[in-house]
């Protein structure tokens, strides 16, 4: 799985996987830049397979 985002300025993202019932399943968190950026998540980071959301998140914004 891969998830490509955006930031307006750099810093530090979270990224969390959850499940359909709102568990979170995977969390990382890292710093990346001002511009385009992806991070994949393979296949044996996820418990199973299934329907999958994601959230990003900043010190200022979170999207999902």
């Amino acid at each position: 799985m891969m998830i490509d985002f955006s930031l307006p300025e750099s810093g530090l993202v979270e990224v969390e996987i959850c499940d359909v019932s709102g568990r979170i399943v995977y969390s990382m968190e890292g710093n990346y830049a001002s511009v385009y950026n992806r991070v994949e998540i393979g296949k044996g980071d996820l418990p199973s397979s299934g329907i999958f959301y994601y959230r990003i998140s900043t010190a200022d914004e979170s999207a999902s």
